[in-house]
């Protein structure tokens, strides 16, 4: 069923504006229409969720309350479509995106990723827009504002983009490695996700960049436990380790993970270095802990950025 009723809670967690701000503007300038269930507890719908994002929007480009309030919705929409155009946080497609996350609307997505493919490129598109939408839902979901099918159903759909574009370059990799002689040598790169995680996006897309750039890559998917990547280890070359933690380990078992990957990994094969990227978790790991071969980064540019020295 599509989400059609929101409480206050839900457009302050969706919206960024506070829930006594959001009062303040209905009695003012009756900014919002609450409705009211059988059993009498206040509620908001789609319509209201969308005309606090485009105040929201709106209010970032320095226009006033009092004037948003009595625009005519032709008039938000011909703004914003104006301001979208200039606007760098690509605040207007982010909102877009959550209304078709809760409204389940498939044919927007594909229309937005139409678009900002066209103007960005896909790498832009993920970069600026994708990414940083993912940690928002994921902030989302924890708040309990959006439920687990939201997010399967947007993650679902960025997880076909990533696939489409990487099969485009696997089948150019391949054309070109038909035609020379097999390098048993060549460092390979082994993606996983740790035991529990499924959140695999973040790796997908990583996994698009180094193929780009024609790097041996082995990904193993998600929940790897450490003793199965043994397998996966060329004893005979260089073995270059990446996960991505969205989930799991959870934070107080961070710091062990990695003692934990040294013991079991590294100190048994002197060729490997690990590389962990962490958006939400790298505040809770002690770098003092880490061996000179263990490495986590904040984000895929960054870890990229120490890739590029190997």
């Amino acid at each position: 069923m599509i989400q059609s009723k929101f409480s206050i809670k839900d457009l302050e967690n969706l919206s960024g504006i506070k829930a006594h701000t959001i009062r303040i503007w209905e009695k003012r300038y009756d900014l919002l229409n609450p409705k009211r269930t059988d059993t009498n507890i206040r509620y908001y719908d789609l319509e209201d969720l969308k005309q606090l994002l485009n105040t929201s929007f709106l209010l970032k480009h320095k226009y006033k309350i009092s004037k948003i309030a009595k625009l005519e919705l032709t008039e938000i929409q011909d703004i914003i479509k104006n301001l979208n155009q200039k606007d760098n946080s690509y605040q207007g497609v982010l909102n877009e995106l959550k209304i078709a996350m809760l409204d389940f609307d498939e044919n927007t997505l594909y229309q937005i990723h139409h678009k900002y493919t066209q103007q960005l490129g896909f790498e832009e598109l993920c970069e600026k827009i994708y990414l940083p939408f993912l940690k928002l839902i994921g902030i989302l979901w924890h708040a309990q504002t959006i439920s687990i099918a939201h997010e399967h159903f947007i993650n679902h759909f960025i997880h076909k983009k990533i696939l489409v574009e990487t099969e485009k370059i696997s089948l150019v990799n391949h054309q070109e490695f038909c035609q020379k002689t097999l390098d048993k040598n060549k460092q390979q790169y082994i993606l996983f996700l740790p035991d529990n995680e499924l959140h695999d996006l973040g790796l997908l897309y990583l996994n698009y960049l180094l193929c780009k750039k024609n790097k041996n890559v082995i990904y193993l998917g998600n929940s790897i436990m450490s003793k199965e990547l043994h397998k996966a280890i060329n004893e005979n070359t260089g073995n270059i380790l990446i996960s991505y933690f969205t989930v799991k380990p959870e934070n107080e078992e961070l710091n062990d993970f990695f003692t934990e990957f040294d013991k079991e990994i590294q100190q048994k094969y002197s060729n490997t270095k690990l590389i962990v990227i962490a958006p939400n978790k790298i505040d809770y790991v002690n770098p003092k802990l880490l061996t000179s071969d263990q490495k986590i980064y904040n984000n895929t540019l960054q870890a990229l950025e120490y890739i590029n020295t190997l």
